[in-house]
């Protein structure tokens, strides 16, 4: 599964923003475009990105989820990094 994400910065100076997503099952979590993504816990991947001042940023995330005899344990995997 693959989604798009879009933050929107009305300010006049950049701003850091953290992300977490709390994800269910066995996943791998793929976060290359955002940078260097970390387990926050065993379900919840989290990554910080700078948004620049007054512009829309947008980015794509992947996750690959295991279900059924596929699903090995309940946890978050980082994969490509």
């Amino acid at each position: 599964r693959t989604w798009q994400e879009e933050v929107r910065n009305y300010r006049a100076k950049p701003i850091k923003i953290e992300i977490r997503h709390q994800l269910p099952g066995d996943v791998e979590f793929s976060g290359e475009a955002v940078g260097n993504p970390r387990l926050y816990d065993y379900r919840t991947p989290e990554y910080t990105m700078t948004i620049p001042s007054r512009k829309p940023t947008k980015w794509m995330t992947e996750g690959t989820f295991h279900l059924g005899k596929n699903q090995k344990q309940n946890r978050v995997r980082l994969v490509g990094q």
